[in-house]
């Protein structure tokens, strides 16, 4: 039986060389569906199944169908195609779809329509108001009722209209006389005679208009400081008087004018006084000279900016971030610049007492250095002197005793507690327990702050220090266990002088024991220490293996393979739990004679295999054999 593939394969553009198609004895009586090819040995012909036309059609043209694999009718507005017949002898008929009969007096409308072609023709013609229609043998008359238009058939097919004369001959007419008809056509035109004029007003600004008569003559006078003159035909000029004498007037010491604003009169003044040049002076450096014309510029220097802010503003600014920086102080030379009412001055740093320098806002580093000279402090928050300290420190934090830590005698826990002071301590007298710790005799309770009678304190309120100097115990438990002083014995612990333990060496040389083919082989003495290590040589006898074969196999099913029904579907997944993608996946078919298949095999994950087929499968009818390669 052939090997079977249950999904599509993919060459990747590679050739498919020395293959055969399916051998068949005439046309297939069944198919698998759309694109099936079959080489018909009969015929000599491949063919391949249309799952469109649902027929097996000829792909090389050695048939009797022809080259034509297809023909498909179709419609239009006006054509109906049909095709009728199969492969090989398939026809297409193309007939008109248009209703009605077609003959010699009908034509095909726009409408898809066999129409009678009329006996007669006829159109209406309008002028928007009236309308009369000429019908098939009328004639159709341009009459020119109104004399206004004449019509001539210049050439065929072909009227012209032009006006007719109105009997005004053409010229120009001055003051003339036009008359029009209803059409605005000028009908009539004369020439009119000369206008006349009796009389004319004129009047100015001022004074009361006068009439000027037919030949009167107008006097255009000058008024003040203007003249009149004729100076030529209808051509009167008007001038402006004189005043004074024309001149140029260097610094004028006085200007006389009359009523209507004119200058009659300058008298010449005495030209004012120059500067050629000025001294400009400075704190330092030679005085300059600034001559006519020149500028003098204001410069800063280091600490000081000038800035011309405006017209005749200068503007002059300190800028201390160009001051150079100093590592060193020195109080008794170096000084300080001060506003001092108003008065710019300078002040030694010797002379500023700290107080005013003001409170301060983060701590202060002494550098090691002492604070000299401290006054004794009163208030709560003022400091305190060495002297000072030692005295109210005097009697505070000294020993206070023995303390019981079983009975918790005296009390340092619980309500009742007595009152301590930050320091006191005690020395533990006998074993016990205090707060969560266990206390042993020589240990030291320091109090920590202040603690005030009846007040139950809490262990932080306590420091503890374990003086261990008892002798270690033995115990089933590290809680159970006695700590303290202990000693190790020599033959197999090495203690330096520092009270560093380490094992001692015990001779065994430092390897790895045991191999595929060789069984570390060791000594230990009754400390269970190691004492000797050797390697021997694996020897099972026959007689000492049991269940071997059944032992692999169940590892090897259990941790190498997996096998499995496939599951139902297209793209179902078994999960074989071998935690590797480095698998070897093969299908077989369920059932007689449970030969080998092909199908798409994806590696999901380390766990699970994707199978996908071409056409969905039953749960069962196909299994899996998952082999891992570990």
């Amino acid at each position: 039986m052939a090997i079977q593939f249950l999904d599509g394969i993919d060459f990747n553009g590679t050739e498919i060389t020395s293959v055969l198609l399916q051998n068949s004895a005439g046309t297939p009586a069944s198919n698998l569906g759309g694109g099936q090819i079959v080489y018909d040995s009969n015929a000599g012909t491949i063919k391949f199944y249309d799952g469109v036309a649902a027929t097996w059609v000829e792909l090389d043209g050695q048939g009797t169908g022809g080259t034509v694999t297809s023909v498909n009718g179709g419609t239009s507005t006006f054509v109906t195609n049909t095709v009728t017949g199969s492969t090989g002898a398939a026809v297409l008929t193309s007939t008109l779809s248009a209703t009605g009969t077609a003959s010699s007096s009908t034509y095909l409308r726009g409408d898809n329509s066999w129409a009678t072609i009329p006996a007669s023709m006829s159109f209406t013609i309008s002028d928007g108001s009236n309308s009369f229609t000429v019908t098939q043998g009328d004639t159709l008359s341009l009459d020119s009722t109104t004399s206004t238009i004449s019509i001539s058939a210049a050439t065929a097919d072909v009227v012209d209209f032009s006006l007719t004369s109105s009997g005004v001959t053409a010229g120009a007419y001055t003051s003339a006389n036009i008359t029009v008809d209803t059409y605005g056509r000028v009908i009539a035109a004369s020439a009119g005679g000369a206008g006349t004029m009796t009389s004319w007003k004129i009047g100015s600004t001022s004074g009361t208009d006068q009439t000027v008569s037919n030949g009167e003559v107008v006097d255009v006078v000058g008024g003040t400081a203007i003249s009149g003159t004729i100076g030529g035909t209808r051509t009167v000029t008007l001038s402006h008087d004189a005043f004074g004498t024309a001149s140029t007037y260097a610094y004028p010491s006085s200007v006389t004018t009359n009523s209507t604003g004119h200058i009659t009169s300058i008298t010449a003044g005495v030209a004012p006084g120059t500067m050629s040049s000025w001294t400009f002076a400075a704190d330092s450096g030679a005085d300059q000279t600034v001559t006519d014309g020149n500028g003098v510029n204001l410069l800063g220097s280091v600490g000081i900016n000038t800035e011309s802010s405006a017209t005749d503003t200068l503007n002059i600014n300190l800028d201390l971030n160009e001051l150079g920086t100093t590592t060193t102080w020195t109080p008794a030379a170096d000084f300080l610049i001060v506003d001092d009412g108003g008065n710019n001055r300078k002040i030694l740093s010797d002379n500023i007492p700290i107080s005013d320098w003001g409170t301060a806002t983060d701590s202060i580093n002494m550098n090691n250095n002492k604070v000299l000279n401290v006054k004794t402090g009163t208030a709560g928050t003022d400091g305190v002197n060495l002297g000072q300290v030692q005295s109210l420190v005097a009697g505070v934090g000294v020993f206070q005793g023995g303390y019981n830590a079983t009975t918790n005698v005296p009390a340092l826990t619980g309500a009742s507690n007595v009152a301590l002071t930050t320091g006191d301590f005690y020395v533990v007298t006998t074993d016990g327990s205090f707060f969560t710790e266990t206390l042993e005799v020589g240990d030291l309770i320091f109090a920590n702050t202040t603690i005030p009678a009846s007040s139950t304190p809490s262990l932080s309120d306590y420091t503890l220090v374990i003086q261990d100097q008892n002798i270690a115990g033995a115990g089933a438990t590290d809680g159970a266990t006695e700590k303290g002083v202990a000693g190790f014995d020599s033959a197999n612990f090495d203690v330096s002088a520092n009270g560093w333990v380490q094992l001692g060496t015990t001779g065994v040389a430092a390897a790895t024991y045991g191999s595929a083919s060789t069984v570390g082989t060791f000594t230990v003495d009754t400390e269970g220490l190691l004492t000797a290590a050797s390697n021997a040589t694996i020897n099972i006898p026959a007689s000492a293996v049991q269940n071997f074969c059944a032992e692999v196999e169940s590892c090897v099913e259990t941790t190498y393979q997996f096998a499995g029904d496939i599951p139902a579907g297209t793209s179902p997944q078994v999960s074989h739990g071998l935690d590797t993608r480095d698998v070897q996946v093969t299908v077989y078919q369920n059932s007689t004679p449970f030969d080998t298949v092909f199908a798409k095999v994806a590696r999901t994950s380390a766990d699970v295999v994707t199978f996908t087929f071409a056409t969905a499968v039953t749960a069962g009818q196909y299994r899996a054999v998952i082999t891992a390669s570990k």
